[in-house]
């Protein structure tokens, strides 16, 4: 038994080696962003620790960005997302002896520690879309672009936040026409952020050197939040950029006539 209750697991040799040889070169260090070779070997540690007692881990959040997108910057922890073959989550009991048999120290809140890096299991399953990336050590199961970018998008259109428009915009212009328009379309016409998408998409692709600043999103929020503005409406109020027909650029997605709902007469 644990300190805290919780059972013993044994988990393979090579596992353990390979984190506290992460806790070892890690030791001491500041807790602050993680390279992509630090969320990867994490990553890869925990989903093969959890695939060996039948939890399936999947990479979201910024270190699921990390992944997909490495030239965005580095996320400050690992979120993972865990499920039993039969989609429910795990006991804490459960997550709590792996994490024990790994060498992770519990924090507040729903992180663990590992040598100064954090992982955090958000909790909710997955119904988005994911993809297999390949790691040195292994396939991670990672949260897709595309529902990365949606999430990104609906952010910014309910909380203005400015900070998810402009990673919404670096993920356009780094997967450009790679996006999958089959899995994205879907997934933004249910969340209704084909008109930010659109907006953003041609200040990102249409400035592709430029830096997209907080100011810039700011407008960009408040203009269309204005009834009946269209996106190109909206960004000709902050920018005169358009994305040119030689640019390489995901489509853009069809908008209602109105990005608001007119109001109802009296």
């Amino acid at each position: 038994m644990t300190p805290d209750g919780s059972s013993q697991i044994a988990l393979p040799y090579a596992l353990l080696t390979r984190a506290d040889a992460f806790r070892r070169a890690h030791f001491g260090t500041i807790p602050g962003a993680l390279c992509i070779d630090d969320v990867q070997e994490i990553a890869e540690i925990l989903t093969q620790a959890f695939g060996t007692v039948g939890i399936e881990a999947t990479i979201v959040g910024g270190s699921a960005l990390t992944l997909q997108v490495p030239t965005l910057e580095p996320s400050n922890d690992v979120d993972i997302v865990l499920e039993e073959r039969t989609g429910r989550a795990p006991s804490p009991e459960r997550v709590t002896s792996v994490m024990h048999a790994l060498g992770f120290a519990k924090e507040p809140g729903r992180h663990w520690s590992l040598g100064g890096c954090f992982v955090e299991f958000p909790g909710g399953g997955i119904e988005e879309p994911v993809d297999l990336v390949g790691a040195p050590g292994g396939v991670l199961r990672v949260l897709s672009v595309e529902a990365m970018l949606v999430q990104r998008l609906s952010s910014f259109r309910s909380t203005g936040a400015t900070s998810h428009g402009a990673q919404a915009a670096f993920i356009i212009r780094a997967i450009g026409v790679r996006l999958d328009m089959a899995r994205f379309a879907p997934l933004a016409n249910k969340d209704d952020v084909g008109a930010y998408y659109n907006a953003i998409r041609t200040l990102a692709l249409g400035m592709p050197t430029a830096s997209l600043d907080e100011q810039t999103f700011r407008g960009l929020y408040w203009a269309m939040k204005t009834p009946r503005v269209t996106a190109a409406e909206a960004v000709a109020t902050v920018s005169s950029t358009r994305v040119r027909a030689e640019t390489p650029a995901p489509p853009a997605l069809a908008e209602p006539s109105t990005n608001s709902p007119t109001p109802p007469s009296p």
